[in-house]
């Protein structure tokens, strides 16, 4: 059997890189506004955050890149609610730096925007609402019993308005043939 797995690996190394360019925005003395970056920086921490829970569920977090000595190297996983909670926290406030940095358009050279933001909160909220009614429906092993269907209502909820959020920009629009 393989020691390593390409997708875990490159997940953490991507989280890693990440990780670096957030723990070194903490320390910037400069002037100029640096939100676009850093909430960039954050859609794409919950992007993978949110890669590895389809994949594995519960993962172990990565928020601050490691040393070699450091307790995240041989942490035990956090559960998926933890992951689903800090990929959300992280969205929410990479649109609230986005907000105002990026115009949303088909030459934005790439750049992360408010749009994609919100359509990945409205991703990973239905993800979730679906993955956590469909196994309490099961009543299955994987099912967390402290999940009420206030929340499962919660997270469809979030993704309603999330949705809703894109649309109402009036950036985008749905392709009719």
């Amino acid at each position: 059997a393989p020691t390593s797995e390409s997708y875990y690996e490159k997940s953490y190394k991507a989280l890693r890189n990440i990780n670096n360019l957030l723990d070194q925005s903490k320390n910037y003395t400069g002037t100029e506004n640096i939100d676009q970056p850093v909430g960039q920086a954050l859609f794409y921490r919950a992007f993978w955050h949110f890669f590895l829970l389809k994949r594995y569920g519960g993962i172990t977090l990565a928020t601050y890149a490691p040393e070699t000595n450091s307790d995240m190297i041989l942490a035990p996983r956090n559960s998926r609610y933890e992951v689903v909670q800090q990929i959300l926290d992280d969205l929410d406030e990479a649109i609230s730096r986005l907000k105002n940095t990026t115009k949303s358009s088909t030459g934005n050279n790439g750049q992360v925007t408010i749009e994609a933001a919100n359509a990945l909160k409205a991703r990973v909220c239905l993800f979730e609402g679906t993955w956590e009614k469909y196994h309490k429906a099961k009543n299955d092993k994987f099912f967390d019993s402290t999940v009420t269907d206030e929340k499962i209502r919660d997270y469809f909820n979030q993704a309603v308005a999330a949705a809703k959020e894109v649309m109402d920009r009036g950036v985008w629009a749905i392709y009719n043939t």
